[in-house]
């Protein structure tokens, strides 16, 4: 039997609980250039990690551009995620033939009060 390990899961922000279509969780870091002027080749490091999340939910979601507060994932097995300090970034409606409203959500973490 397959593990149907995302179905029920659902998204909380600002007390609005919405289920899930799916959520991503991206991190990358820009690369900072540490050569010298005498190098014959570019070197790097990477720099502070640039975190993001993106959700989908099912409807038309309230969340603004703007909005701060804290993220809770309760995830099908009963488990929960929180991360707190975010804002949104972007909130992207849309849907398609037969077919679900649905929001897509960016959030990146934010020293706003929430």
């Amino acid at each position: 039997m397959a593990n149907e390990g995302f179905n029920g899961t659902t998204f909380s922000f600002g007390g609005n609980l919405t289920p899930l279509v799916d959520c991503r969780m991206n991190e990358s870091a820009a690369k900072v250039r540490i050569t010298g002027s005498a190098d014959s080749r570019h070197l790097y490091i990477a720099g502070l990690p640039d975190e993001e999340m993106t959700c989908t939910v099912i409807g038309v979601s309230t969340v603004a551009v703007g909005d701060t507060g804290t993220i809770t994932i309760t995830w099908f097995d009963g488990q929960t995620d929180t991360i707190t300090n975010c804002e949104c970034f972007g909130n992207n409606r849309g849907g398609a033939l037969d077919g679900e409203l649905t929001s897509q959500l960016t959030f990146a973490p934010s020293q706003a009060d929430s």
